[in-house]
């Protein structure tokens, strides 16, 4: 039985899947398939080296739930890098752009209440991991891995050089520049909250940014997707193009 919905593995953070024995368990059965990555050429490049990139949202358990997770991967001998909080495309990009990463991981719940996270798989490509990859990594906890002993190394921390690699590819993407455009974000008070204002900075637009201040309980909560109307109504009651 698949331990993976239809975007990872989802839940109340602390409790069933999410539950701290559940995710060692995760992490394990995790690092025993990345040990066989012959097997997986589709979602693990065998020439890339041993890291494992993990990066997440502005939830209250994203930080914990790193460290649950770390456990067995570490003690494995994966080199885990911790990139902070930053989109899921942020993620994607930065793992498929560097030579050492792996596997990458997004601590997520999407726009699911804050009490809730998740755990998705990318490849080393920064595409979602084959239905194949889950499967076996599924099949391996619930037969359950005997954990590895603690590795002697702790968790690498590359959130700053993370967050300047994803600001600098989104403005490449942009020669042009927005010079003289009046934008307003919405940040849902999620994973884009410090380099979505950045970005559009950089590029010479004129910004104003709501939802940009996380607390670990107030993502998507009166903003973002769900409740586009405080956008709607800044963008029109102050002048902003779009």
């Amino acid at each position: 039985m698949s331990i993976f919905g239809t975007d990872g593995v989802r839940g109340r953070a602390g409790e069933g899947l999410l539950a701290a024995d559940s995710v060692a368990k995760i992490s394990s059965a995790l690092a025993s398939v990345l040990q066989e990555r012959e097997n997986f050429s589709s979602d693990v490049d065998s020439a890339r080296g041993q890291a494992v990139y993990i990066g997440r949202d502005t939830r209250a358990s994203g930080p914990d739930l790193l460290v649950q997770l770390s456990g067995g991967l570490l003690g494995a001998g994966f080199d885990v890098c911790d990139l902070g909080v930053l989109p899921t495309p942020g993620i994607a990009e930065v793992a498929r752009s560097a030579g050492e990463c792996c596997l990458a991981i997004v601590l997520s719940a999407s726009h699911n209440p804050a009490e809730d996270n998740g755990i998705k798989l990318l490849s080393s490509s920064g595409a979602k991991v084959s239905d194949r990859f889950e499967d076996e990594l599924s099949a391996r906890f619930s037969e359950g891995v005997p954990p590895a002993e603690p590795g002697s190394s702790g968790v690498r921390d590359l959130s700053g050089e993370a967050f300047r690699l994803y600001a600098e590819y989104l403005v490449s993407c942009c020669p042009d520049g927005l010079d003289g455009l009046k934008v307003c974000i919405d940040a849902a008070n999620g994973a884009a909250s410090a380099v979505a204002a950045e970005v559009f900075l950089r590029l010479g637009a004129e910004v104003r940014a709501i939802g940009d201040q996380p607390d670990g309980r107030n993502i998507f909560l009166g903003c973002g997707a769900l409740y586009p109307g405080a956008l709607a109504a800044e963008v029109r009651e102050s002048g902003f193009d779009i």
